[in-house]
């Protein structure tokens, strides 16, 4: 929405590009705002902050990413190993064997 919205300003005309700014600020106050509601409830879980810092110890890794994969599989201790975690996320080709002829 956000990009919608500057792209827009681009072209708009002065009073269109006013009422625009206006939503594009309220917009980015309320990303903040969830920002930090996301924040406070990892603070407020001390399992779920223990799993997201584990996650950010990945190079390549930061804080939204890890919070959407931890919104994504809930419990990471709901697995019983990577590969469940894989096939959940759909990243794991069933295990074929000599006798599938199908």
């Amino acid at each position: 929405m956000m990009t919608s919205e500057q792209n827009r300003l681009e072209t708009a005309t002065p009073t269109v590009a006013a009422l625009t700014q206006e939503h594009l600020d309220y917009l980015k106050q309320q990303q903040q705002l969830i920002k930090k509601l996301i924040s406070d409830h990892f603070d407020q879980h001390p399992h779920l902050k223990q799993q997201r810092e584990l996650l950010n110890s990945i190079p390549g890794i930061g804080d939204l990413t890890a919070s959407i994969l931890l919104a994504e599989i809930g419990d990471v201790s709901d697995y019983d190993n990577a590969r469940q975690l894989a096939a959940y996320a759909g990243l794991t080709r069933p295990r074929t064997y000599f006798w599938d002829f199908g």
